[in-house]
């Protein structure tokens, strides 16, 4: 369970980076999003909510930075 998080919190971070060099990745940022859903499903909103939450925000903030 928590190499999920500790996977969803990279790809999250990953997708902020390629933010940053041009045009959206949308695989990763796909990957991203699927990896939280993933992670919430898997019951990180138990055992990892402070984690996820973070990958919810960042997900929030890219969405922001992508408009």
């Amino acid at each position: 369970m928590r190499s999920s998080v500790k996977y969803l919190v990279a790809a999250v971070a990953i997708a902020f980076v390629a933010v940053g060099c041009g045009s959206a990745p949308q695989a990763d940022i796909d990957a991203a999003k699927t990896a939280i859903e993933a992670a919430s499903t898997a019951g990180a909103t138990e055992y990892a909510a402070d984690s996820l939450k973070a990958a919810q925000d960042a997900q929030v903030a890219l969405d922001a930075e992508l408009k």
